[in-house]
């Protein structure tokens, strides 16, 4: 880190969150902000320490308990478990009842972390656990909200789907509304899923179904 850069040169290379870690790390080990983070995280269980790593790979800062179980491809109560863990070494907090999120820096971390120590091809089982996720929540909200609509013939979920459950319309419809702004950018980044283009076009559809369902427009989602 460079003392005498003036502020504007230093926040516009914080605007690059893949930066933003080098940017505030220097010799001091005692003020280098990836050491600090280094010693959290070395101090984690395995399993928390997974589930941290791929936290770094969801597209929004929140997640749900049931996200976070399906992008470890793990059950429920472990997944609650490490999300305890992670709060308990202030990697994660409760942003609200049942969401979770941490600092942008963090996240950086995390995909440093992911980067190193995951392989590819974990990597993208678990992003494949999360498209699916949000499908299977998705539909199932869509369900509830709109059963009139025609529905996509979708195949089994993956093993470690663990999709949202909603206890009626009005809880689908506030899934929904807080998840806005995530559903129409994985529309749009649905061309990075590695299963085949039906499953791709059945996503899409499920999706689009589910914000058509509460008038929201994906046009709508702020650059």
């Amino acid at each position: 880190m460079q003392p005498y850069f003036p502020l504007a040169s230093l926040a516009a290379r914080l605007q690059n969150t893949d930066d933003s870690l080098d940017v505030l790390s220097g010799r001091d080990a005692r003020t280098n902000t990836r050491s600090s983070f280094h010693r959290s995280y070395e101090a984690l269980s395995s399993s928390a320490a997974r589930l941290f790593r791929l936290l770094g790979l969801h597209p929004s800062r929140d997640i749900t308990l049931p996200a976070a179980a399906s992008l470890a491809g793990a059950d429920l109560r472990r997944t609650r478990q490490d999300v305890a863990e992670l709060m308990d070494h202030y990697l994660l907090v409760e942003l609200s009842a049942g969401r979770y999120t941490c600092h942008e820096l963090l996240r950086a971390y995390a995909r440093e972390m992911s980067s190193l120590l995951d392989s590819a091809a974990v990597r993208s089982e678990a992003l494949s656990r999360m498209f699916e996720h949000y499908l299977y929540s998705a539909d199932a909200a869509t369900e509830l909200l709109a059963p009139h609509r025609s529905t996509v013939i979708l195949p089994p979920p993956r093993p470690g789907v663990r999709p949202q459950c909603f206890d009626g319309p009005a809880d689908a419809a506030e899934w929904i509304v807080t998840e806005q702004y995530l559903l129409p950018e994985l529309v749009r980044s649905i061309g990075h899923y590695p299963r085949g283009e039906a499953f791709r076009r059945r996503l899409t559809s499920a999706l689009e179904r589910c914000l058509d369902s509460t008038g929201f427009c994906p046009d709508e989602t702020p650059a």
